[in-house]
């Protein structure tokens, strides 16, 4: 079912971004979620696709849904709330009613850990350069406007909220790191660095850096 959705920014900017709605309902987890939290975080996310090559929201939902036999992931549900293409397009991928909770219906499988259940997951279409294996940051104009906006509508409406990348959010069990679950170059660049050359507060800015990711993608 689609449908055209309008996210305002608010405070430094007004922009409008157009938005299409791929799943306004998804399958549920195996296991029944009551709980509705607080949005924490905001998730940035890259396809890990190449440098100019378009996918829709819906395309990636399809792969994340499509049974592991058939080619795809298995998720009961997309990974990702929202996706930026590579024109600025946003596709929401489950529903957004705009306060500052994470509902169940909200909840997208971004992340390894328990993390996604109070968080949202953004994805922009890129992140590997056209050989399809060299990490690289190919956020078009379109798409970091479209970043943006999000950011500042997040930002809104949950004001405590922390921005980070995906490889900043490590896994810990009984106090260690798992050295795999969520350790990927995805999204493709440091996220706090990007965050504050768009005048983010750093009280919203997650710093964590559990893979020493900012080596790698910071500024040098």
């Amino acid at each position: 079912m689609n449908c055209v959705l309008k996210t305002t920014l608010v405070a430094f900017a007004l922009l409008v971004v157009i938005s299409t709605t791929i799943f306004a309902k998804t399958k549920t987890n195996k296991t029944v979620m009551t709980n509705i939290n607080l949005i924490e975080y905001a998730i940035l996310h890259c396809s890990a696709t190449p440098e100019g090559r378009e996918y829709t929201g819906f395309q990636l939902a399809d792969y994340h849904l499509k049974p592991v036999e058939l080619g795809g992931r298995g998720f009961s549900r997309p990974g990702y709330n929202k996706v930026i293409r590579l024109d600025g397009t946003i596709d929401s991928l489950l529903t957004d009613n705009g306060d500052e909770y994470v509902d169940d219906e909200e909840v997208s499988w971004g992340v390894w850990g328990t993390t996604n259940k109070k968080a949202v997951n953004v994805c922009y279409v890129g992140g590997l350069a056209k050989d399809c294996k060299t990490p690289k940051d190919t956020r078009t104009r379109e798409q970091l406007k479209a970043m943006e906006s999000l950011i500042w509508y997040y930002i809104h409406i949950s004001p405590s909220i922390k921005i980070g990348g995906h490889h900043q959010f490590g896994v810990y069990n009984n106090g260690v790191l798992d050295k795999v679950k969520n350790n990927k170059a995805c999204p493709s660049f440091w996220v706090p660095d990007w965050l504050r050359t768009i005048g983010v507060p750093e009280q919203n800015i997650f710093t964590a850096d559990p893979f020493n990711y900012q080596k790698i993608f910071g500024k040098k």
